[in-house]
């Protein structure tokens, strides 16, 4: 049986290293943004956060809310242990939930501590242009202000995880929440039941 698991979180709460903890217990790895990138790459748009989040709202209008959960579950119907990242919308958690029993993880961070993570990522890979009003921007669009239904809705998401993850604490920490999930949920074959 397949079991999927799919990770919602604001900008910089630790979703990354959620999926290389998933990845390295044998779990392939999926991003929702995959479909957007490809189609930004059809249509000849730079790969960039805005552009990647206006061209996912617009596939969202034309399809439906759950578009990317559908392609990316195509994509990955072959794989036993799926680990489905950047989730930001409620259709596309009803969606892997119907079609795959999904267990929704949401990783959560504060603000600040995310604020830190994104400046100090942006300076690692040499980012121009990642500023502290580009993250409040971001967050605030994830958080859904400005988007319609179709748009990013991480905050509504989030109030329909099946278990959260506090990303406040060192990396050690992370690491051995993710390894205690893992082992109790997943490496028994058993999946949780959602009801």
């Amino acid at each position: 049986m397949q079991q999927v698991v799919g990770l919602v979180g604001y900008i910089a709460s630790g979703k990354s290293t959620v999926s290389e903890h998933f990845i390295d217990r044998d779990f392939k790895y999926y991003k929702l943004s995959d479909a957007i990138r490809r189609e930004c790459e059809k249509k000849g748009l730079e790969i960039t956060r805005v552009n990647l989040q206006n061209v996912g709202n617009q596939l969202r209008e034309q399809h439906s809310g759950s578009v990317l959960a559908q392609k990316t579950l195509e994509a990955a119907q072959d794989d036993k242990l799926v680990i489905i990242d950047g989730i930001r919308n409620p259709e596309e958690i009803e969606y892997l939930r119907e079609h795959a029993q999904a267990f929704i993880v949401g990783v959560v961070a504060p603000q600040y501590v995310r604020l830190e993570r994104y400046i100090k990522r942006a300076q690692e890979r040499g980012e121009d242009g990642m500023t502290k009003a580009a993250f409040y921007r971001a967050n605030q669009r994830e958080k859904g202000i400005g988007e319609d239904e179709n748009g990013q809705q991480v905050g509504a998401c989030l109030e329909m995880v099946d278990y959260t993850i506090e990303n406040t604490g060192s990396l050690d920490n992370l690491l051995m929440d993710c390894e205690e999930l893992i082992q109790s949920n997943f490496l028994n074959g058993d999946i949780p039941v959602i009801e």
